[in-house]
Formats: structure tokens, C-alpha cells, sequence
């Protein structure tokens, strides 16, 4: 039988992993989108150049 501590504890181990999974993707995020800008850049200055 579940009881409330056994939910309790449930909620906080989802939790934890929940904001672990954000953290991760909003820094993968964040890289991607850097190196994205950059291969921008470098296209408009190739481009501009050439």
C-alpha cells in the first residue's frame, strides 16, 4: 500500500529530476543556439566577402 511519505518522497525524486532534465536541455539549448549564431555569422561574412 502507498502511503503519503511514499508519495512524498516520489514527488521530490520527480522533481529533482525534472529540473536536472530542464537544466540540461536549457544549457544544450543555450550551445546550440550559439553555434548556430556563429555558423550565421561566418555565412554572412563569407558571403559578404566573396
Amino acid at each position: 500500500m502507498v502511503t503519503i511519505v511514499d508519495f512524498v518522497l516520489y514527488a521530490i525524486i520527480v522533481g529533482l529530476l525534472a529540473m536536472l532534465l530542464v537544466a540540461y536541455a536549457s544549457d544544450g539549448w543555450t550551445k546550440l543556439e550559439k553555434k548556430s549564431a556563429e555558423a550565421l555569422h561566418r555565412n554572412l561574412a563569407f558571403g559578404a566577402g566573396g
